[in-house]
């Protein structure tokens, strides 16, 4: 049988390794991909014009699943899409059967039906699981065990490579950390692969007969089809859940606020800067800032709508909150992008608008412009709001609610920006690259490439003398690193050579008298030997 390579596509890191585990023993099945989120499948397809089916997770809302469907229907016609509906859930059968989807079964079916609807979708056929009732019904108490023994350790294995990769990053590749993080990663993947490889038999159960005739469609050329550029905010939002923790090793405004409301300020401002750009902006700088100022007033009337009259008194401090939002790079590029599709340059080539590589892009811009966005909003919240314990208790973590401590993570903040302001920022502006926050597995520094020669040249004082200091390092290092190398071994050589020779010729000449004087003592008569002793 021909391959039929599939993409896998589940918000469920776990649901998505149980399914590659289910499909590891069967070779004319490949996983080609696995996505997350709609939008990356999405992208994923265009990428990879060789997947022929598509095996998706519906989620408690089926509403996005239906969208993605309907889209890959309308766009790739010829893929065979397997829809795995959650437990118990039956109503959005007759939206998916009308999208005229090729298979439905229930996340809880058993391996054999999954082998079934599979084969089924590689030979051109329908297939509809009986869904009277979808829950899981295992055919023996082995089964029940190796299955719930893949779960639980596809968990722990997961969450422990979670803690492992942001250690790993921020370790040194010289460092004994960076080695021992190393091994523990590769023992963690091993054991994931022999997890996935245990599970699963070898030999597939039988098919069950089909009704329908088993004529295989012709599969025709995959079209590049272009990407909407406006699911990038839904490939933004999928990323939140899994991206309040600070992992940038730098404080963050967002930090002091408690987890629910984290989410929501993001997701808040994820959703206005959406409304915020279905008008047209004009491309100037000017523009840009009333635009950034526009959306960062809406999200702090949003979150301190609990408080009335919070909002206005915090918004006063617009022109405090300038500079945070002044910092925001690769604005004017994202809308441009989004808009009217122009071509986004990533590391010096300009890529067209509907290509997979400046959709990933600019969810990198969109994430970095949240996260700044969000921290411009708590900004105020702090500054103003550190003498009210009420306030305080409802925004703040309980650990950070202290005065105390809330004073002493304002200072590590005022101090973060001015090292940011004299030296970060000079030093990325010099390599010629942008520091940008984007989620993944928390909120993290993603480096991106870019010509930054003006902003070079707009340098004054401080951080002009630092990328100064840069350069003259540059300049003299490598030169008194030849000189420190030269000299080290002319020492060597005269340490060894000379002075070593001259030792070692005084060392052989006392070694030569004593051994002379010991010979001539033993070959003295006894009475000479004692007056040579006394």
């Amino acid at each position: 049988m021909a391959e039929f390579p599939l993409l896998l596509v589940d918000r469920d890191p776990v649901f998505r390794l149980g399914l590659e585990a289910a499909l590891a023993g069967r070779p004319d099945w490949p996983v080609a991909a696995s996505a997350p989120s709609f939008a990356e499948a999405f992208s994923l397809l265009a990428a990879n014009p060789h997947i022929q089916g598509v095996v998706m997770g519906v989620g408690v809302n089926p509403t996005p699943a239906l969208r993605f469907a309907e889209r890959i229907q309308a766009a790739y016609p010829h893929l065979r899409v397997l829809v795995l509906l959650p437990e118990g859930d039956r109503s959005p059968v007759a939206a998916f059967t009308q999208l005229g989807i090729a298979g439905i079964v229930g996340k809880g079916l058993q391996p054999p039906e999954l082998v079934a609807a599979l084969q089924a979708l590689a030979n051109s056929q329908t297939y509809r699981q009986n869904l009277g009732d979808l829950r899981v019904e295992k055919t023996g108490p082995l089964d029940l065990l190796r299955w719930y023994l893949l779960r639980s350790g596809l968990v722990e294995i997961e969450g422990a490579l979670s803690i492992l990769t942001p250690r790993l990053q921020r370790a040194s590749p010289q460092s004994l950390t960076y080695l021992v993080l190393q091994g523990r990663k590769r023992e963690l993947l091993a054991a994931r692969w022999c997890l996935k490889r245990l599970y699963w038999p070898r030999r597939s159960p039988p098919i069950p007969p089909s009704s329908g005739p088993l004529t295989v469609a012709p599969s025709p050329v995959i079209p590049i089809v272009p990407l909407p550029r406006a699911d990038v905010f839904d490939a933004v939002a999928a990323r939140i859940p899994s991206g309040l923790e600070n992992r940038c090793g730098v404080p963050l405004e967002l930090e002091v606020l408690r987890s629910p409301l984290r989410q929501k300020l993001l997701y808040g401002v994820l959703r206005i800067v959406e409304e915020e750009t279905a008008t047209s902006i004009e491309r100037t700088e000017g523009a840009i800032q009333d635009w950034l100022l526009r959306v960062w007033r809406r999200s702090l009337q949003e979150l301190t709508r609990p408080f009335p009259g919070l909002g206005e008194e915090l918004s006063s401090d617009a022109e405090r909150v300038q500079p945070l939002l002044r910092r925001i790079p690769l604005v004017l590029p994202f809308l441009g992008w989004l808009q009217e599709g122009t071509p986004l340059e990533i590391d010096g080539l300009p890529y067209p608008a509907d290509s997979p590589q400046a959709f990933r892009h600019a969810e990198h811009l969109l994430a970095n412009t949240v996260v700044r966005l969000a921290n411009a909003v708590v900004s105020p919240l702090l500054n103003r709001c550190a003498g009210r314990p009420a306030i305080r208790q409802v925004f703040l973590e309980p650990r950070r609610a202290s005065r105390r401590h809330l004073e002493r993570f304002r200072n590590n903040l005022s101090w973060h920006y001015r090292m940011e302001v004299n030296f970060q920022d000079p030093r990325a502006a010099f390599e010629s690259r942008y520091r940008l926050f984007t989620f993944q597995d928390g909120i993290q520094f993603l480096d991106v490439p870019a010509a930054r020669d003006r902003e070079l040249q707009a340098l004054t004082g401080i951080p002009l003398a630092y990328t100064l200091c840069l350069e003259l390092q540059d300049a003299v290092l490598p030169r008194l690193k030849s000189l420190a190398n030269f000299l080290g071994q002319t020492l060597v050589y005269l340490l060894t050579n000379i002075v070593g020779r001259g030792i070692g010729a005084i060392a052989r000449g006392i070694l030569q008298g004593i051994g002379s004087a010991w010979h001539d003592t033993r070959r003295a008569p006894p009475r000479e030997q004692d007056e040579a002793l006394s």
